[in-house]
């Protein structure tokens, strides 16, 4: 699939005498095909060119991560074109947390895009829920798996709402965890849902423990 455009590239090369540089795939002795970065210089003697060297490093996992980064973003954009939807950035080096504008306001700030420290993040997060937040981030950060933390923040006119956080945990040019990205969404109408089910079933055990309470003590009389 990259024949075509080494080709052009080293066409190009030979009518201008100049060295280029190409990202391809290559094929290893086992017939695994990595990528690579090549760059390719012209050997001369005198005004004349007798030849090419080329060197080629692996830059397989890079490029698979910036491709990995770049769906994740995609995503992130479709996705945030939802209503009610924010997205939000933490870099873990500085601690600044960027947020959309949609973001800003389900944290219960002005609906316009910020940055907010890590302790004023911590703030906006009901007292009881701030523990669970910060565990789910070393959880995600420690065994490179999804971060997801339902919490509570306070809305506009001191009402409670409910947000769930959804991100990933993406690697700096060193390979070391260096932001987690992701998605806010206002889930308070499904946790009141799951409270009235919750007290709809507490009632009807209630009902239940009553009606065989009942039963038994005439079942004892007669």
């Amino acid at each position: 699939k990259d024949r075509a455009r080494a080709a052009a590239a080293r066409s190009a090369a030979v009518r201008s005498g100049q060295p280029y540089d190409l990202t391809i795939r290559l094929r290893d002795a086992s017939g695994r095909w990595h990528w690579h970065q090549t760059d390719v210089v012209p050997i001369r003697e005198g005004a004349g060119i007798t030849g090419w060297l080329m060197t080629a490093a692996d830059v397989d996992e890079v490029v698979a991560d910036n491709q990995a980064l770049e769906a994740t973003t995609n995503l992130l954009l479709l996705t945030h074109k939802a209503a009610g939807v924010g997205l939000w950035d933490w870099n873990m080096r500085t601690g600044a947390l960027s947020l959309s504008a949609e973001g800003a306001r389900l944290h219960g700030l002005s609906a316009q895009a910020c940055i907010i420290t890590s302790s004023a993040w911590t703030a906006l997060v009901h007292a009881d829920d701030r523990a669970m937040l910060w565990d789910a981030v070393t959880k995600a950060v420690t065994t490179r798996t999804p971060f997801s933390v339902d919490v509570r923040v306070t809305a506009e006119h001191g009402a409670i709402r409910w947000i769930q956080s959804l991100g990933r945990v993406l690697d700096d040019a060193n390979g070391l965890s260096g932001r987690i990205v992701g998605l806010t969404l206002d889930i308070t109408a499904r946790k009141r849902a799951e409270q009235a089910l919750s007290h709809a079933k507490e009632g009807a055990e209630q009902a239940s423990r009553a009606k065989s309470d009942f039963l038994a003590m005439m079942s004892h009389e007669i």
